[in-house]
């Protein structure tokens, strides 16, 4: 699936609204609109941030809360050398059974 961060849109589920803060809603948009059919992404923390209005630590945080919350699930990966490269998101969009 081709990205096009000047086209398209993000969906946003009904039963997520009212539950997720504003930064945690901004910060789910920008990780939904990078995922490809399987619900998959790895937007680093500063592009999530560029998106979404907001510092990269606050980011950061959001990203965090979204796990805790279980809207997500965060795999953190490292290149070749140790070092940290960007995480692997799955992006749930819809609640079990639906």
């Amino acid at each position: 699936m081709n990205h096009d961060s000047t086209n398209g849109f993000s969906i946003v589920p009904r039963y997520l609204l009212g539950t997720l803060t504003a930064l945690e809603l901004a910060a789910y948009v920008s990780l939904v609109s990078h995922t490809d059919e399987f619900g998959m992404c790895w937007p680093s923390h500063s592009l999530i941030a560029k998106e979404s209005g907001m510092s990269t630590m606050s980011a950061r945080r959001a990203v965090a809360s979204l796990a805790e919350k279980g809207v997500l699930s965060v795999e953190h990966r490292t290149n070749d050398i140790g070092g940290q490269t960007s995480n692997h998101y799955l992006v749930r969009v819809w609640r079990n059974g639906e």
